[in-house]
């Protein structure tokens, strides 16, 4: 029994003095700068990590020709790239404030109190939508060892044509600042690309 109980001691003392494995964002992610003329950013190997937007497509309002035309596409691209990708999905909260202050401020200048009334309405009806609502963007994560394997890979992107386009470095910034951290909550502004 007191050897039982020795034993245990001692194995609880191992397993207290190992270091809690704590991990940070540039363990998960290591980017070290964005590179100006490759539009990509560079990790600590020297391999360029670089995000394309994937347009949405109205499938809803298409005729069936045109989304299998789509399916196709995205069929042909994914056979023809031969690297590594990544498609990610993200959830964006609806931003109507500019609609609403537009409203608002129409809402003052007006003196009739039928169309203020009316006005109101249109405002509360935005608050619910900006409440409710979340816009999906798409987006194909590209991993290249070279500036040159980078290059390559943007030009594969073209099989999709007009579905896919290059984003801004402010978006960039704010999509790898979600995905390092899941539970933030970006509100974008209307003029980011």
């Amino acid at each position: 029994m007191l050897q039982k109980s020795k034993i245990n001691k001692e194995e609880k003392g191992r397993q207290e003095s190992k270091p809690a494995a704590q991990k940070n964002n540039l363990d998960i992610l290591p980017i070290r700068y964005y590179d100006e003329d490759a539009g990509a950013f560079v990790l600590n190997d020297g391999s360029y990590f670089d995000i394309y937007e994937k347009v949405a497509d109205d499938v809803d309002n298409m005729m069936e020709d045109e989304v299998q035309m789509l399916m196709i596409r995205l069929a042909k691209f994914l056979k023809l790239y031969k690297d590594d990708i990544k498609i990610i999905s993200m959830n964006f909260p609806t931003n109507l404030l500019s609609q609403e202050k537009r409203l608002t401020k129409k809402m003052q200048e007006t003196n009739d109190p039928v169309r203020k009334k009316w006005l109101q309405r249109s405002i509360s009806e935005l608050q619910r939508a900006e409440k409710g609502t979340r816009k999906r963007e798409y987006y194909f994560v590209l991993m290249s060892r070279t500036a040159e394997q980078h290059y390559d890979q943007v030009q594969q992107l073209s099989i999709l044509g007009d579905g896919v386009r290059e984003i801004s470095l402010e978006k960039k910034l704010q999509i790898v600042y979600k995905l390092c951290n899941p539970n933030s909550l970006i509100i974008r502004e209307e003029g980011i690309k």
